[in-house]
């Protein structure tokens, strides 16, 4: 066993917290107290890091959880589907023809999206703020993905079928 002092505070290899009574044959997630340094583990899965962690998977070390968002949150997704024009099908779910939809992501989530005019009197359009959306046209694929990072909102637009090029406005 090596014990190393450093401001005051005690280091103890990992070789030594392993002989302290963490079993490599468990295979069961941390869900109270690590063992390691004694800091409190919230995650849900075999935690080997040094600090607190709050993700939902594995505490790979230092104070950087990997798992997912490194707050261990998550971030919100909006679309506005404008009028409730469109049809629209998240990650290949029941579709919606709700004015609002939102829906939480761990950060870094790529969400594939996929929107039908709602009834015979619109027409798809296009969508604002996802991945294809690289110009003044717009993303008019109407299978599409945006990757949330940060809290975000897109649009759909499907348009009355006798006015096909009428815009919607823009996202609030």
């Amino acid at each position: 066993m090596r014990f190393t002092a450093s401001l005051g505070i005690i280091v103890i290899s990992l070789s030594s917290a392993l002989a302290f009574g963490c079993s490599s044959s468990s295979s069961s997630p941390s869900t109270t107290t690590d063992s390691g340094t004694q800091n409190n583990d919230t995650g849900t899965k075999t935690d080997t890091g040094s600090t607190t962690d709050t993700g939902g998977n594995t505490d790979t070390g230092g104070n950087t959880d990997t798992g997912g968002d490194s707050s261990g949150g998550t971030v919100t997704l909006k679309i506005e589907n404008f009028e409730s024009w469109c049809s629209v099908a998240v990650n290949s779910g029941t579709a919606s023809t709700s004015d609002t939809i939102s829906m939480s992501f761990p950060a870094g989530t790529t969400v594939n999206l996929h929107a039908d005019p709602a009834s015979a009197t619109f027409v798809w359009g296009y969508w604002r703020g996802t991945s294809g959306n690289t110009g003044a046209s717009h993303d008019t694929s109407q299978s599409t993905t945006v990757t949330v990072t940060a809290d975000t909102t897109i649009q759909a637009c499907c348009p009355f079928a006798s006015a096909p090029t009428t815009p919607c406005p823009d996202p609030t």
